[in-house]
């Protein structure tokens, strides 16, 4: 209902809720993987990516990282290991 046009940002209630809503989505992913399933925690990791968030993605590409270790998939798990490294390191981290 209008909360991710392009003015989102501009709106608080909006802003924070897209922003909870990634939170959320990662925090589902994590029961996924949580439960020995890091293909469906991929899927939603993935996702959670791709909303709009106020915070650091440090810990989103660290999970993502965890999830394609425990699919066998060591070279995407060292991209977002990067990735995470390089999130974690601009000291914006929480």
């Amino acid at each position: 209902r209008g909360i991710y046009d392009k003015n989102y940002a501009s709106d608080d209630d909006n802003s924070a809720l897209i922003s909870n809503y990634a939170g959320a989505v990662n925090n589902y992913a994590g029961a996924f993987l949580a439960k020995g399933n890091p293909v469906q925690a991929i899927k939603y990791y993935t996702i959670s990516l791709l909303l709009p968030y106020k915070g650091s993605h440090c810990g989103f590409y660290t999970n993502l990282a965890r999830a394609y270790e425990m699919n066998n998939d060591n070279k995407k798990s060292a991209e977002y290991m990067k990735l995470a490294g390089e999130e974690c390191g601009k000291g914006n981290a929480r």
